[in-house]
């Protein structure tokens, strides 16, 4: 079964815990991964990002007021969340790049649109060469070839759009904020 799934793998998205060290699991099947990627010449390893999920089982355990900034805050939290990716980044041999701090609560996401995406779309050109080279790998005929250069050009399109909808959202939220902002101002005139 994992080599069927690893056949059609562009990207790996590990989910681990923030709150738990056996991370013995997750080590193994991504070596074993490794392992069969570099046993096979004609297929590129595919990125590997790690969505780090219960950061708000922490120390502090009672806090969980987000946002938060992971990269250089230094709040208790932060600084812990800090420590549990670079244990993470050594225990998967991953680089602390490309693990995403997360909240994965039914009906209260945390730091998924504003740091998971954009991760990955920063790390989808390495996925997009990934798959480049596994369907040329595939691909004997001249019917295939046409329906590969179709999906190329799809996945430049949904990377641009991606990065478009991200752009965006980006922009709409730092306008809400300023729009907050002037308002506070506005109600409480020093």
């Amino acid at each position: 079964k994992l080599d069927e799934e690893l056949a059609q793998c562009d990207l790996v998205i590990a989910v681990c815990s923030a709150n738990m060290a056996a991370r013995d699991p997750d080590r193994k099947l991504l070596d074993e991964a490794r392992l069969r990627f570099s046993a096979n010449l004609k297929r590129a390893a595919p990125p590997i990002v790690v969505a780090l999920s219960h950061v708000d089982k922490v120390r502090p355990f009672n806090e969980w007021n987000p946002p938060y900034n992971f990269v250089d805050g230094q709040s208790p939290k932060e600084r812990n969340v800090r420590e549990a990716i670079g244990e993470v980044a050594k225990d998967l041999q991953v680089h602390r790049d490309s693990i995403m701090p997360v909240y994965l609560r039914e009906n209260r996401v945390y730091n998924v649109e504003e740091g998971l995406l954009p991760l990955i779309a920063r790390i989808l050109p390495a996925g997009e060469r990934a798959k480049l080279l596994r369907i040329l790998m595939e691909s004997r005929t001249a019917e295939q070839r046409e329906a590969l250069k179709r999906q190329l050009v799809n996945a430049g399109f949904t990377a641009l759009q991606l990065a478009a909808y991200l752009a965006k959202r980006k922009a709409m939220s730092s306008a809400a904020s300023s729009a907050a902002g002037m308002g506070q101002t506005m109600a409480n005139p020093q």
